[in-house]
């Protein structure tokens, strides 16, 4: 039987779930004014009820959708309805509009001359043509590797191997081309004039995992840690980064750039200035392992002319990633940092397909990824920008609205510290 709370709050699930498919037609058709003009009658009316109207799913299709409607609109430069949407959701800072405004005309990106960060590098990997041909064909999207590593609801899952010191023949040793790849990448930033790659000397282990994400899709602003201290309580829980994280462009030029921000745990003060880096195939992001780092969204949601965006990402860890009690684990169950298959004893490997070396044959029919075109990453300045307060309390937004459940994009906040205090609590860490 349903109680009267239930019924009465029906028809607002549904007059929310109607504006989240209006709002997506809107902004699949790039009808940004006719999305402000929604999303501020929605507002009107989410603030002429003073306690929270909706179910719990139906406030988390709605603070989704007023999230990316504002996301949208700033890359846009629709600014002021924006922070209408901001302001009423509680959010407090956001990305600059000069960031977002950049990455949504990021092919035409090109960093002033001299421009340069002893913080971050990018190099082409040059890989040898049938390496590369062997990664394109088996991290492409119709590769059995995404089954097995990247479904929704899936834990995230790495797998680590120490990094050959002896050339290729070592790498070749086991004979798969993500070990041959990491022994190739290590080469190339050995042989980089960068400051960055003498942190490579002191790297003993690579932590490798792939993401195949839509053009138009976004990851959220993290940092690469070693997740396996997650699954030891509050009282042993500590964060713990690569010397140097990087980031192998596969596939998608023309998807959303990588957003990599001068900013780290522990820092007095937001970053100032973070990088742009469009994601051209063939070239090879480094940089420092504590730096806060992700996606922008390409503009235009559901981009059916731009192939899907695939990375291969590689943490260069130090002997402290074997030396502490994080490491006591089933390595070849699914979580962070596995034995990769063709490590395991006999008879593993047959229940891993997707590591079968048939699945990594390059063909002709694979686009091999090719040189680092001129652009490299790209400055901008200022990072983050304060979303303009409520004017008065009579204007302000209800509680309700201010505590909407958001998606853990990270590029508007609610509160300066709470990416510090999301990683300073593994209770809030697997939650997000």
């Amino acid at each position: 039987m349903v109680d009267m709370e239930t019924h009465r709050r029906q028809p607002l699930d549904k007059a929310i779930l109607s504006f989240s498919k209006s709002m997506g037609a809107c902004l699949d058709k790039a009808e940004l004014q006719l999305a402000a003009d929604l999303s501020a009658a929605f507002l009107i009316f989410c603030n002429s009820h003073a306690t929270c109207p909706c179910s719990a799913s139906a406030q988390t299709v709605l603070g989704e959708a007023l999230y990316l409607s504002a996301l949208a609109l700033l890359q846009g430069g629709v600014v002021g309805p924006a922070d209408c949407i901001l302001t009423a959701l509680g959010c407090r800072l956001r990305l600059s509009r000069s960031m977002l405004q950049a990455s949504s005309s990021q092919p035409a990106m090109e960093a002033p001359p001299g421009c340069q960060s002893p913080r971050l590098v990018c190099l082409p990997a040059l890989l040898p043509p049938p390496l590369a041909a062997s990664l394109c064909k088996g991290l492409s999207p119709a590769s059995p590797y995404w089954a097995a590593h990247g479904g929704r609801g899936m834990p995230f899952s790495s797998h680590l191997f120490p990094i050959p010191r002896h050339g290729p023949d070592e790498a070749a040793m086991y004979g798969h081309p993500l070990e041959e790849t990491v022994s190739a990448l290590a080469r190339c930033i050995a042989s980089s004039p960068h400051p960055l790659a003498g942190a490579l000397q002191q790297a003993t282990h690579a932590e490798v995992w792939a993401h195949c994400r839509a053009s138009d899709e976004a990851h959220q602003l993290h940092y690469d840690v070693d997740e396996r201290w997650l699954g030891h309580g509050k009282s042993e829980y500590r964060v713990q980064h690569p010397l140097l994280s990087s980031v192998l462009f596969l596939a998608g030029e023309g998807a959303g750039a990588t957003l990599v921000l001068e900013e780290w745990l522990g820092k007095p003060a937001a970053a100032t200035r973070a990088w742009l880096v469009p994601p051209f195939p063939g070239s090879l992001l480094l940089f420092e392992g504590r730096l806060l780092h992700g996606v922008l969204p390409k503009p235009g949601r559901g981009s059916s002319h731009v192939e899907p965006r695939i990375t291969l990402m590689v943490a260069w860890w130090g002997e402290e990633v074997v030396g502490h009690r994080a490491r006591q684990r089933d390595a070849s169950a699914p979580g962070p940092m596995m034995t990769p298959p063709w490590r395991l004893p006999d008879g593993h490997l047959s229940r891993h397909a997707w590591a079968d070396k048939e699945h990594w044959s390059g063909s002709e029919d694979v686009p091999s990824i090719r040189a680092l075109p001129s652009q490299g990453p790209h400055p901008v300045e200022p990072v983050w920008e304060k979303v303009p307060g409520q004017v008065s309390a009579r204007q302000a937004s209800p509680v309700w609205l201010t505590q909407l459940p958001l998606p853990p994009l990270r590029f508007f906040l609610r509160s300066e510290t709470e990416i510090e205090r999301l990683y300073g609590d593994p209770e809030l860490f697997c939650g997000a």
